[in-house]
């Protein structure tokens, strides 16, 4: 509610109102990479969360109900899915920062986090050095889900290079796409671009000797027996601060098939 006021008080309250009317204007701006899936008039905090390979913005859909209330929720919508079905997906992890660097550098006015999850987390923290490097406010704290440390020394998958066949196996036992998509020749065929690309992404390299200092967090599934405990420490190479690290129960897709208590977690770190 805006309060009119006599006096030399009305010009204050005018640019106030200036202020927050630009502010949201910002946030309820159409966007390519940022979908707004929760505005809120003043949010104590902005959080992005990234998604996991061949995964959308609709991930975190299920967070609407879950995430506290005084939290803005942003998910970014890489190309090649959803609403941008029609774009080419891109494989470069500079090309990707870029583009969601130019969006999210509008939405910067309040304290915000990020949140990633597998390829996400690699996403989320990329960003993190570039905004670094370019002199951009940073997250105030950063989410790293289901991945281990770039700098953990692990072999990377090279799924990308894979025949489509096997490809699918992999997804397959990955655990993370139904088995009614996976057996859909037609449709897998039409995805396996954007899944490519995405994991084309998730092992380029990541150079950075410099340590961000942002708080950081790492949650990890206690069955996603592909991580190892000391790749989640190594997370503790890459911050200046003392790194947290949570574990829950489920495998790598814990993100989808133990939402409640990852929002706990979630929840828990973020709070004021």
């Amino acid at each position: 509610m805006l309060v009119w006021l006599s006096g030399p008080d009305k010009y204050l309250s005018n640019k106030l109102f200036i202020y927050h009317a630009s502010v949201r204007s910002n946030v309820m701006k159409k966007y390519d990479w940022l979908k707004v899936l929760r505005p809120k008039m003043n949010p104590r905090l902005r959080l992005f969360c990234f998604p996991y390979a061949g995964g959308s913005s609709a991930i975190y859909t299920a967070w609407l109900k879950l995430l506290d209330a005084d939290i803005e929720l942003i998910a970014i919508q890489l190309p090649g899915r959803a609403e941008r079905i029609h774009e080419a997906p891109v494989d470069e992890m500079d090309k990707l920062t870029n583009g969601i660097l130019v969006e999210l550098q509008n939405l910067q006015d309040i304290p915000f986090a990020f949140f990633g999850h597998s390829m996400g987390a690699r996403i989320a923290y990329a960003l993190s050095l570039k905004m670094q490097t370019l002199g951009n406010r940073l997250p105030d704290r950063l989410i790293l889900s289901a991945h281990g440390a770039p700098g953990a020394n692990k072999k990377p998958k090279m799924l990308h290079t894979l025949p489509d066949d096997e490809l699918i196996s992999e997804l397959r036992l990955m655990n993370g796409t139904s088995k009614e998509l996976l057996k859909n020749k037609e449709l897998m065929s039409f995805m396996l671009p954007m899944i490519r690309a995405d994991f084309k992404v998730a092992c380029q390299k990541i150079d950075s000797d410099a340590k961000l200092p942002c708080t950081a967090s790492v949650v990890s599934g206690t069955e996603d027996f592909d991580i190892k405990y000391h790749e989640l420490e190594a997370w503790g190479d890459c911050f200046k601060s003392t790194l947290d690290i949570h574990l829950m129960a489920g495998d790598h897709f814990f993100i989808n098939k133990n939402t409640g208590t990852l929002l706990s977690i979630v929840n828990s770190i973020l709070a004021p």
